[in-house]
């Protein structure tokens, strides 16, 4: 195993060090949900990520972090600056020229926005060494416990056993907190601790990729893997499905060295391809639409179709945050293949949901997370490349941006190539990847494996 890690990594982690782990661990997890939540729902405990760069002002010499970013941070924060920059000028104009019906939810749905750019910042900064390892690990931890309440949650809601923790799933984000039966199956669906079960698509994701690269005891892996596939199966989400096996595919697929060594020395390409398949796998919305679906397609496809001609509408300024279910009603009645019985709440995939809000930052926005990954992983290739297409797929169906989870392990994989392997002495879990590239975070990160 590589004994690279991070200069100073070797002196003992500050006492916070487990508890910021954990901490972030839980902030990825229970993401919207009724503790750790953005905007105005729930309790937004999810803010006091905000409180660790106060800390290491005050004691700049109880932690292990680095003094000074490394260029791959300083270029992050770049990146990240000019999209903050883009968005908060997008949405003053949008204030000051179009006529928008609550300014306070714009305002709330921007800092909601930004707040996840500015968490991932952080994670990515203080999730280091020991620290990155220890997040790694309670991750899976919480997400296995996650899936495993998700298997429980059918059979007690079928037999009237206490849902312990379903007060968990009302984060006042939707209209409806029952078990609902989606649009293609007559059958009440698993959720665990989310509203819905779309929103447990990325920790089903996530959990797949640790499962397979943490190794632990054979107790330990024999729980991950049947809470994993069951809940999987329970949530009877296409989204969660299919999102599983393409990322499963491009598992497969990217272990091959030769492949993965393509794509490591060829990042503009590969960056380049990703972008175009995002732009233009939309056009199923077109594809679908009508009446001869299923109610679930019928939502999601009229939802593209009405959010491009939004689109041709404002396409530089987009008509505002939270905007389309009021401009839903007017559009609806001159698209002849949108299905006039549905309604239609928000747009169910995240390119044309950002545009449609935020004109060009939102196309930005949009494609940041993938941007990232490319650009900057230092994972192993077939880590990095099964979460890009297992990504792609779900946000042609849904919106990953709006994910706490989705940021964290953005950071995770930007810094996993200096991922302490060793075992932990009290759980026997040891992270087994090897990552893509060998080195000091003060270095630039080489394309060689």
């Amino acid at each position: 195993m590589p004994k690279q890690a991070l200069s100073g990594s070797s002196e003992s982690m500050s006492t916070a060090g487990p508890a910021i782990a954990i901490f972030f661990a839980l902030t990825g997890t229970l993401m919207a949900t009724s503790v750790f939540n953005v905007g105005n729902s729930g309790i937004a405990f999810f803010y006091l990520v905000f409180l660790l760069p106060l800390i290491r002002l005050v004691f700049p010499g109880r932690s292990s972090i680095r003094n000074k970013p490394d260029p791959r941070s300083r270029a992050m924060t770049i990146v990240i600056g000019i999209t903050i920059t883009a968005l908060l000028a997008t949405t003053v104009l949008q204030m000051i020229i179009l006529t928008l019906r609550d300014s306070g939810s714009e305002v709330i749905h921007l800092v909601s926005r930004l707040s996840f750019l500015l968490y991932f910042l952080i994670a990515q900064r203080y999730l280091q060494a020991e620290m990155l390892t220890e997040t790694f690990l309670w991750l899976r931890r919480f997400l296995i416990a996650v899936c495993a309440y998700g298997v429980y949650q059918l059979p007690a809601k079928l037999l009237g056993l206490p849902l312990f923790l379903d007060w968990l799933r009302n984060n006042r984000s939707f209209d409806t907190y029952s078990y609902d039966t989606a649009g293609w199956i007559g059958l009440v669906r698993a959720t665990s601790i989310y509203a819905e079960p779309s929103q447990a698509t990325i920790p089903i994701l996530v959990l797949f990729i640790l499962n397979l690269n943490i190794k632990s005891s054979a107790f330990s892996k024999v729980v991950g893997w049947v809470a994993l596939i069951l809940f999987t199966i329970m949530t009877f989400s296409r989204t969660a499905w299919l999102a599983v096996v393409v990322e499963t595919l491009s598992w497969l697929l990217f272990r091959s060295q030769k492949f993965s060594r393509i794509v490591l020395i060829r990042r503009a390409p590969v960056l380049t391809a990703t972008l175009l398949l995002f732009l233009i796998s939309p056009i199923w919305g077109f594809i679908e639409a009508g009446d001869n679906v299923d109610l679930s397609a019928q939502e999601r496809s009229g939802g593209i179709v009405l959010g491009m001609q939004m689109i041709k509408d404002a396409p530089l300024l987009g008509l505002g945050w939270n905007s389309f279910g009021d401009a839903a009603v007017r559009y609806s009645t001159v698209a002849p293949s949108v299905s006039s019985s549905v309604d239609f709440g928000f747009i169910h995939n995240m390119l044309v949901s950002y545009v449609q809000q935020a004109g060009l930052s939102g196309l930005f926005l949009a494609a940041l997370p993938f941007i990232l990954l490319v650009c900057w992983s230092t994972a192993p290739s077939w880590i990095t490349y099964a979460t890009v297409a297992s990504f792609l797929v779900t946000a042609e169906l849904g919106d990953i941006g709006y994910s706490s989870l989705t940021w964290l392990w953005l950071a995770l994989l930007i810094n996993s190539g200096f991922v302490e392997q060793h075992a932990q002495p009290n759980w026997g879990e040891v992270i087994s990847w090897r990552p893509a590239y060998k080195g000091r975070m003060s270095e630039s990160p080489h394309s060689a494996s």
